[in-house]
């Protein structure tokens, strides 16, 4: 069959709920107990019985326990889910060798199908079912799960189509999505960083009285683009079934691709993943020096006897921009740990456990880094794909230590609400953050907060230091506040002081009062005052 009798779509495979499955077959936990996987604080992933009960994703934890007392709630093991998907996808290979990993739980791959196919739904189905019925048959004997595959002119469309066991005719793709609710679009969500983005694009066209994609295609390419930048422009294409980045992946315009010999080989996966530090580093390089970014990237890892394990995998670079070093890294240690536990089970015909010789990283999917045109005064242009590149590039010259970014935590100080992890890393699943504390520091928070606490001095109008007694009273008015290593404030107005005590039962138990205070300079300060000393805990701009 030539390219011109034949047309290109996109056939996807779902395994529903994988989150729970993968805890479920971990801990031998029977399918009639509602289980839910929970991942900041929220549920991310339910089984068939906890829906059931009427357990939602999206659900506080309290509020999923609330509807459903029996609930069993695990935190999410987002590596292990990729290692246990793995077979997954080692089984599908053998079906679909250009299958890409778009998350656990979803692959898909380039169906070419005959251009017939395009206004006849019967025929599309005849096709994917003489395509799913094997699939479906090597899963289920190597990974032993149920999966369900479908097909269409888009991912969308075909991971939609999915939930249905069905394929949609290209004729029919505006019609089918536009009956599709915009919450559709969570599905090709790969990252919860990303998730937290769309959530927020969502609720603004929910504010706007969208609700479909029909409707959301109406309100116009141009407004979602000036309004919401790249991620509005994204949305609008996702709509029609324009999937731009993913059409025609696999044919490459241009070469990017880094090579490694590993000597001696190595036989462990945090061997491999070191040693390819630099050439992830490298690829990255190349595709910023050409401005491209990547759809998807293959990772073959070559044995010393000559074997090659193969594998593509996607991240959100359909939606925001490309493929980091982080993200390849993960990859890379994710398929060789897939690999030698499918090996270890006896899954699979990958090649036999040999030490690594090799490892090849070629980007798949090239495309120009920015594709949307500037919107009005320049404002439809997103800098959040400039703004992750670059960090990324700076933490990969300072160290994966070096560059921090804030997180909201629970606490009743403007201290403890505020935690600095690792850019890029896991952020702590803090279910405390959205509890009740009494006693808590009225809002709002500081703007500024010193990395430690600095020395004040909070002076009345003769000189004397400012004293708070056991009745929480000012010994008198506040006029001047010196900080060290900055300047001498005069008072404008104060309020408070609150008290805190902490931790009562203890011996070194935590008593302060904190007052609030705002400067003639136009700023307001939080001071603290801990046993008659004072102290500078944070600004309000």
């Amino acid at each position: 069959m030539t390219d011109t009798s034949a047309i290109t779509g996109v056939l996807a495979l779902w395994v529903p709920d994988w989150p729970v499955l993968t805890i479920m077959r971990r801990e031998g936990i029977s399918a009639t107990r509602p289980v839910a996987v929970t991942d900041h604080g929220k549920v991310m992933a339910v089984s068939a019985a906890a829906r059931r009960d009427g357990v939602r994703r999206g659900m506080r934890r309290r509020a999923a326990q609330a509807v459903c007392p029996s609930l069993v709630l695990h935190p999410r093991d987002e590596q292990q889910e990729h290692l246990d998907f793995d077979t997954v996808a080692s089984a599908a290979h053998r079906v679909l060798p250009h299958c890409s990993v778009s998350r656990p739980g979803v692959l898909w791959a380039p169906w070419k199908i005959p251009v017939k196919a395009q206004a006849d739904a019967d025929f599309a189905r005849q096709l994917l079912n003489s395509l799913a019925e094997p699939l479906i048959e090597h899963i289920a004997h190597d990974a032993d799960v149920e999966c369900h595959v479908g097909g269409g002119q888009s991912l969308l469309t075909a991971l939609l189509a999915a939930r249905e066991d069905s394929a949609v005719c290209f004729s029919e793709t505006r019609d089918y999505l536009g009956k599709q609710p915009i919450e559709s679009l969570r599905l090709l969500v790969t990252d919860a960083t990303r998730e937290t983005e769309l959530t927020a694009f969502l609720s603004a066209l929910a504010g706007l009285g969208v609700r479909t994609l029909r409707q959301l295609a109406k309100v116009g390419r141009t407004a979602l683009n000036t309004r919401f930048g790249h991620i509005g422009q994204w949305a609008y294409l996702q709509a029609l079934g324009c999937d731009t980045l993913l059409n025609d992946p696999w044919r490459q315009v241009q070469e990017i691709k880094e090579e490694l010999v590993i000597d001696p080989p190595a036989e462990r996966s945090d061997h491999v993943t070191f040693a390819t530090a630099e050439i992830t580093q490298n690829w990255y390089q190349k595709l910023l020096q050409h401005s491209l970014s990547c759809s998807q990237v293959e990772i073959t890892l070559t044995t010393q006897d000559g074997d090659e394990i193969r594998r593509c995998w996607q991240a959100d670079s359909t939606m925001w921009g490309g493929l980091t070093p982080r993200h390849v890294t993960d990859r890379i240690r994710w398929q060789m740990d897939g690999w030698l536990t499918r090996q270890g089970q006896g899954i699979g015909d990958d090649p036999p456990v040999a030490p690594v010789a090799g490892v090849t990283i070629t980007a798949v999917g090239l495309h120009a880094v920015d594709m949307q045109s500037e919107g009005l005064w320049g404002l439809g242009r997103s800098k959040s794909g400039k703004v992750e590149q670059t960090v990324a590039r700076l933490q990969a010259m300072l160290g994966p230590g070096e560059v921090l970014q804030p997180v909201a935590m629970g606490g009743r100080t403007a201290r403890e609400r505020v935690q600095l992890v690792p850019w890029g890393s896991a952020q702590p699943d803090d279910t405390r953050r959205d509890q009740p504390w009494p006693g808590a520091l009225p809002s709002p928070s500081p703007t500024v907060i010193p990395a430690t606490p600095l020395r004040a001095h909070v002076l009345d109008s003769a000189g004397n230091t400012v004293i708070v007694d056991r009745r929480l009273r000012l010994s008198a008015p506040p006029v001047r506040v010196a900080v060290d290593t900055m300047a001498t404030y005069t008072v404008q107005d104060w309020a408070g002081p609150w008290p805190l005590l902490q931790r009562w039962w203890r011996a070194q138990r935590q008593t302060a009062a904190y007052l609030q205070v705002t400067v003639t300079q136009g700023a307001g300060l939080l001071l603290a005052c801990q046993e008659g000393q004072w102290s500078y805990e944070g600004k309000y701009d």
